[in-house]
């Protein structure tokens, strides 16, 4: 199962706009949380978020093949 998806939208919004050297504070601070109850696996929804962050840089990227149809960008 997707780490990501256990987090709230809110939380899982909150987490993908952080810098990466924030990220292990923000999600250890969000499974002292009584939603979480320290059921997070912190080591994999860094290494999840992370693959996300990589792979939207990448598509923003100059140069690259992504094209958002119907948009300049």
């Amino acid at each position: 199962m997707d780490p990501l998806l256990q987090i709230d939208p809110r939380h899982r919004r909150a987490l993908l706009r952080l810098a990466s050297a924030q990220l292990i504070g923000a999600i250890l601070r969000l499974n002292r949380l009584p939603r979480y109850h320290n059921s997070l696996d912190a080591i994999a929804l860094c290494a999840v978020i992370s693959e996300h962050q990589q792979r939207a840089q990448r598509a923003v990227l100059p140069g690259s093949s992504w094209h958002l149809p119907g948009s300049s960008i």
